[in-house]
């Protein structure tokens, strides 16, 4: 008999005898021959008592007879080989050995409430978080189908599935008691919403389910709040006065009896109005350059806008190549390849990226290659000056 640690056995098992204690002894030959298969590779052709010894030890189980145990365990073997291949990989229960007995004596918890705990642990298995559990998904997982498209393969007719599925009524019914006995924590987060923890207890619960359920609104708020003060900002700093230019000191304004200095044009060098020389000439001459680009003057051409990326093209993998070229490869300098539509060149980097593109082995990868960039192009500027040039070069 088990006193303390876990059972982790595939969910198909809960199907496979018609007797629960026959099922219940299939577990456990079971997880003892995987137990001595994982510190024996060779078991069963070598060492098969000593290596059953030590995984009972280890399981905190009692051995009757060795070689009954091995039988049980190779058919309880066979019979997950055939039904993963008929109905792919199975997921795996882990159930404390003390209920495990505790439902194989039957001293405390029954078959029925160890079958619907072993439905929801296989369902939550690790994750920190609550999950939302419908009963329809208990009921066949606790006779051993992960799904309801495989209880209905495995059993064809309605009556089969009468027999062997707990109703609607002993699910709710058994629910309710394991809850009341604190063996999970659940609670209600809509109209047809429960969602269900185990190893806390329902105060936990329901705070971890304040926070997961909220998270939305409050991120939302949040959102919009920066939003709004990004917004005045702008304006703000939109609204404040740029100073341009040369600041020019005035002249002090001439009192009555002084006659002010005279203020030329910048076009006429003597004036012509007979009141001075008459005789001087204009000898200005007039700015007839043309502006240059290159002399520093402001260009009269607009740039002309680059072409915008055509998203349909690609699909989503291929967009979060882009997108990451984009904003890592181009700043960088590490090669120029203008990705707005398809091309043979960024096909072939695609093939090699896109396929199975991962964000941060990406960016790894691109820093070292930024480094070996710029240690070529000190010694060759001209060489790998694209993209498609760097990945086979560099062989990334």
């Amino acid at each position: 008999m088990g006193e303390q640690g876990y059972f982790q056995f595939p969910l198909c098992l809960l199907a496979l005898s018609e007797d629960y204690k026959e099922r219940l002894e299939s577990i456990v030959s079971h997880c003892l021959c995987e137990q001595a298969r994982r510190e024996n590779p060779k078991f069963p052709k070598a060492r098969r008592i000593a290596s059953l010894d030590k995984a009972a030890e280890f399981l905190h189980v009692n051995i009757g007879r060795h070689q009954d145990t091995m039988d049980r365990g190779k058919e309880a073997a066979s019979f997950v080989d055939q039904w993963e291949c008929r109905n792919g990989k199975d997921p795996l229960v882990r159930i404390a050995t003390t209920l495990f007995w505790e439902a194989h004596d039957n001293t405390g918890l029954t078959y029925r409430e160890f079958s619907i705990l072993c439905a929801i642990n296989s369902i939550i298995g690790s994750r920190p978080t609550p999950m939302r559990i419908t009963e329809p998904r208990i009921r066949v997982r606790a006779a051993g189908f992960k799904s309801w498209k495989i209880a209905q393969s495995e059993l064809p007719t309605k009556e089969a599935r009468e027999a062997k599925l707990l109703t609607v009524d002993q699910v709710r019914y058994t629910l309710s008691k394991l809850h009341q006995r604190r063996f999970l924590a659940r609670a209600r987060v809509g109209a047809r919403t429960v969602k269900y923890m185990v190893g806390v207890t329902n105060d936990q619960l329901r705070g971890a389910l304040q926070q997961t359920e909220t998270y939305e609104a409050r991120f939302q708020a949040e959102r919009a709040k920066k939003d709004s003060e990004l917004r005045t900002a702008i304006r703000t700093a939109k609204r404040r006065p740029i100073n341009v230019g040369i600041a020019v000191p005035t002249r002090p304004r001439p009192s009555n009896d002084i006659i002010p200095d005279m203020i030329t044009d910048i076009n006429i060098c003597s004036l012509n109005n007979g009141s001075f020389n008459s005789s001087s000439q204009n000898i200005s001459r007039k700015n007839i350059t043309p502006l240059s680009g290159e002399s520093g003057s402001v260009s009269l051409l607009k740039k002309e806008k680059p072409k915008k990326l055509d998203r349909s093209q690609f699909n989503d993998k291929e967009l979060a190549f882009i997108d990451h070229y984009h904003r890592i490869c181009l700043p960088a300098g590490l090669g120029f390849l203008p990705v707005t539509e398809r091309s043979e060149e960024l096909d072939k980097v695609l093939d090699v990226f896109a396929s199975d593109f991962d964000e941060a082995e990406w960016i790894n990868n691109f820093r070292d290659a930024i480094e070996h960039r710029r240690e070529i192009f000190r010694t060759n500027p001209h060489k790998y000056n694209t993209l498609v040039q760097i990945c086979w070069k560099l062989n990334y």
